[in-house]
């Protein structure tokens, strides 16, 4: 009997774990990113990268590393895990990432309760020595808001939006200036990474396999 309450008891404190929102704060400025959680009232910065805010924190720490790792290992496979992410992301062609983003907002509109998205802001100015690049990208970022926005809609609950565009062919280097502030419970974050996954999985086979075929059609035609 009291395994079974056991059980139950732990049962429940996931469940309510999951039904837990929290509110998540992501913003991209002038090339630093940084991520604050919202619980409760409580704020917490869990992720940035700021030298300052990083130099700030170790100076802060009064803890030290006890263990005596190889650093210079460790950094290598690191570098090699980020290569090799690097190089599957960009095997992926645009029409892929869409049906990637697809997934995710399909599985998000099917939520009983909506995710509300308080903030939305997204600024960007195309700017890059080349002519045809900046228009090239200008025209990339506002296609892909072309097709976020009705999917966008219909998933998520937009309390405020300000997207700006524009095109700058003096400065030379393009800027950016973004934020999303949204609350969200913890079992829709779980829901939305593991469709991610097997979104990416599913179409990386599909391009092995598109890949395969070709090369086995040049050695053919060899």
């Amino acid at each position: 009997m009291s395994s079974v309450v056991i059980i139950a008891a732990i049962l429940l404190l996931l469940l309510l774990i999951l039904l837990t929102t929290v509110g998540i704060d992501a913003a991209f400025t002038d090339g630093v990113v940084s991520v604050s959680i919202y619980i409760d009232g409580f704020r917490k910065r869990i992720f940035t990268t700021d030298k300052n805010l990083k130099k700030k924190k170790k100076k802060n720490s009064k803890k030290k590393d006890k263990n005596n790792f190889d650093h210079t290992k460790k950094k290598k496979k690191k570098k090699k895990d980020d290569e090799e992410k690097e190089s599957l992301l960009k095997r992926l062609t645009i029409s892929e990432i869409f049906d990637i983003i697809k997934i995710i907002f399909r599985t998000i509109s099917k939520f009983r309760k909506k995710i509300v998205v308080k903030l939305f802001k997204f600024w960007f100015v195309s700017s890059y020595d080349d002519p045809y690049k900046t228009v090239k990208q200008y025209n990339l970022i506002n296609t892909v808001f072309g097709f976020l926005g009705p999917v966008a809609d219909q998933a998520l609950l937009l309390k405020k939006t300000d997207v700006k565009t524009a095109t700058d062919f003096d400065v030379g280097k393009p800027y950016y200036d973004a934020r999303l502030v949204l609350y969200i419970r913890i079992g829709q974050i779980l829901a939305i990474v593991f469709s991610a996954i097997f979104a990416f999985i599913k179409i990386i086979i599909r391009h092995n396999r598109k890949e395969r075929r070709l090369n086995k059609n040049l050695q053919e035609e060899q």
